[in-house]
């Protein structure tokens, strides 16, 4: 039944819109709105937990299951079904974010993309809806839950979405070897950009080794850090400057979907360490152009990224999602900013721009000196940008600095 209602109104959805846009609508500004209520839907799906996430080795590498015992009483589904529904979930939010970024950027051959793809891939999140809610619930109890909620939304306004651009562009889409070689390099180049980050730790359990110190796991993740600007700097430096947009418009969305991938909550989950904020910056800068927005992330970011990638504050394995959400979160705080300023899309900065950008930046770290430990009173896990503990003093060698020089004010007596 409820298969027949989202069915129903995708298609009356399509139907009002094409005539909509025949009589007297602009298209461009309904698929504006449609890219905003896309995103408001999978935003609201950010805050859940993704129980599927928990699965744990389906293909049966890691040998060492001490921590998980019998490591198939985590699996939701069938090895089969369960890579299935991870795929299908990765390709709903790849192509949900390439439609949200097409609202904001029109670009003909991305409409002929989402539309291409997105309409055979909503009839299939259809199929499975009932799947979609165990994945993320745990279990199927009714339609009529938050998250059931959310995922109709998001499959039902994605599937109106792709089904009018694929109205729009039906004549034109060319199946020509050329278009499908296009098409299969996007979705190749791209799709890394919002992959699950629970996928390695589902397919393949834990790796053994920790990114960090030097190691060659964290060696090969360094580079890749420096593989994906190059290569990304590469392949779009002589494209048109309306492809650059949506391309970077595209990283933007999808540095704020990994970054909200991990639930957070409480006060501590608030995106107010630096690289955290650069996320939220970093997305209004890029889809409204405000310079002031995007310096402060070209300069207080970029090196602090760097450095976190250089030297993580954690001792994780590789495959771990709290591992791979850190790293989508520096790489693209270090990767972006540099596309902005490399592709045009900003201007190269001044010495008066980077002035403001460290007085800004200055402003923002005492005011999170003052506020975490008002904060920390009430969630003792807080600890913006490290101001609470010896991790960026025991960097540098001057730890003394914080216990030699101590004041104690009193705010509620």
């Amino acid at each position: 039944m409820v298969h027949f209602i989202v069915i129903s109104v995708v298609l009356l959805g399509i139907a009002l819109i094409v005539m909509g846009v025949k009589d007297r609508l602009n298209h461009n500004t309904l698929l504006k709105a449609f890219a905003l209520v896309l995103f408001v839907v999978f935003s609201a799906g950010l805050i859940q937990r993704h129980a599927i996430d928990g699965s744990f080795n389906l293909f049966g590498f890691d040998t060492d299951t001490t921590d998980y015992g019998y490591y198939p009483d985590t699996w939701i589904f069938s090895v089969g079904k369960s890579f299935a529904i991870i795929m299908l979930r990765w390709l709903t939010l790849f192509v949900a974010t390439w439609a949200i970024a097409c609202g904001i950027k029109p670009h003909r051959f991305i409409e002929k993309l989402v539309a291409f793809v997105g309409v055979p891939l909503s009839v299939l999140n259809i199929v499975f809806l009932e799947s979609h809610i165990i994945a993320s619930v745990g279990e199927f109890d009714t339609y009529a839950n938050f998250q059931a909620i959310q995922i109709i939304a998001s499959i039902t306004f994605l599937g109106i979405v792709s089904g009018v651009l694929f109205v729009k562009n039906i004549r034109t889409i060319a199946f020509n070897r050329r278009a499908l070689l296009m098409g299969i390099g996007v979705v190749g180049l791209t799709m890394f950009a919002v992959m699950p980050q629970g996928l390695l730790f589902n397919f393949f359990g834990y790796l053994g080794e920790d990114p960090v110190d030097f190691t060659p796991i964290h060696i090969i993740v360094i580079l890749f850090t420096f593989v994906v600007m190059i290569l990304g700097y590469i392949i779009m430096r002589n494209r048109s400057m309306r492809a650059k947009e949506i391309m970077l418009i595209f990283f933007v969305l999808a540095s704020y979907f990994q970054f909200f991938y991990l639930r957070r909550s409480g006060l501590s989950g608030l995106p107010l360490h630096l690289c955290n904020t650069a996320v939220i910056l970093m997305l209004f800068g890029f889809i409204f152009r405000w310079q002031s927005f995007f310096y402060f992330t070209y300069f207080a970011n970029v090196i602090g990224a760097l450095a976190a990638i250089m030297v993580p504050d954690f001792n994780r394995d590789f495959t771990d999602l709290r591992t791979i959400h850190f790293g989508y979160n520096h790489m693209y705080a270090f990767v972006i900013p540099i596309w902005g300023v490399a592709l045009h899309y900003f201007n190269r900065p001044r010495l008066q721009q980077m002035l403001k950008a460290l007085g800004v930046f200055s402003i923002y770290f005492v005011a999170m000196v003052i506020f975490n430990p008002l904060v920390e009173n009430f969630d003792i896990s807080t600890n913006y940008f490290f101001t609470y503990n010896d991790h960026l003093p025991d960097m540098f060698g001057v730890r003394w600095i914080f216990y030699d020089y101590v004041e104690t004010v009193e705010v509620f007596g």
